[in-house]
């Protein structure tokens, strides 16, 4: 199976799941071999209830390639934690950069597994947002354009001088939130980088075809915010 279609059914398994968690579920984990509930609480107390929902799916996701052999570890913890969610190794989901949370702290519903911001704030991220909007075309100008793409080897002038031709590709792609399951380590993309990647789930648009063809575009973690990494691809 090709990126492309690996992409693709990342997308439809997290949507799939999304879609039956907000069926009536509340904010709970499964681990062990027993697949024992933990609740999940959050540090970002503003969090709207549909990025709850997103997160604690692909938390599962990960939890259910390895969970079985997960282990509740109470005592000896950190100040504000009472214990940790023990994994027996890194969910292969996740880049080596981003450790499954394991913080575990009391909650009025017993013990939970806590949500740092950090990750909260990685799922809800603005440019994600922005970028899935029909209107992100619309709000590109020569000025900002270098703030949403990164383009190997150019200069501040090269985006200005090539923006009307970056605009158009843009215009002809649809893009969708991503997964945690399209996350990547370093070395996903043809670049030195070692940022951290991701490939954002979406299609070309093509107006005498009704059947949108999925792929998977690339964006790199970069100077503290997520771009479209363009590198030689359009």
């Amino acid at each position: 199976m090709n990126t492309k279609n690996l992409t693709h059914v990342a997308f439809a398994t997290a949507t799939m799941l999304y879609a039956q968690y907000c069926a009536g579920q509340s904010n709970v984990v499964y681990y062990g071999v027993n697949s024992n509930a933990l609740n999940v609480v959050f540090v970002d107390t503003n969090l709207s209830q549909k990025a709850q929902f997103a997160i604690v799916a692909d938390l599962r996701i990960c939890l259910k390639e390895w969970g079985k052999a997960s282990e509740l570890e109470l005592g000896d913890a950190a100040l504000g934690l009472v214990g940790y969610l023990e994994n027996p190794e890194r969910c292969v989901f996740y880049p080596e950069e981003i450790d499954f949370p394991k913080g575990i702290v009391n909650s009025p519903n017993g013990l939970a597994l806590q949500i740092p911001r950090n990750l909260s704030d990685a799922y809800t991220n603005a440019f994600v947002a922005l970028v899935s909007s029909n209107d992100f075309v619309n709000t590109l100008t020569p000025a900002n354009i270098s703030q949403y793409i990164l383009e190997e080897g150019w200069e501040a002038k090269d985006y200005v001088e090539k923006f009307q031709e970056s605009k158009e590709f843009f215009a002809e792609i649809k893009l969708f939130p991503p997964s945690v399951l399209g996350f990547r380590k370093s070395g996903l993309f043809p670049t030195s980088r070692k940022d951290l990647q991701l490939m954002l789930p979406g299609y070309l648009i093509y107006p005498d075809n009704p059947d949108p063809e999925w792929s998977g575009f690339p964006a790199i973690w970069h100077n503290g915010k997520w771009k479209i990494y363009s590198g030689d691809w359009y």
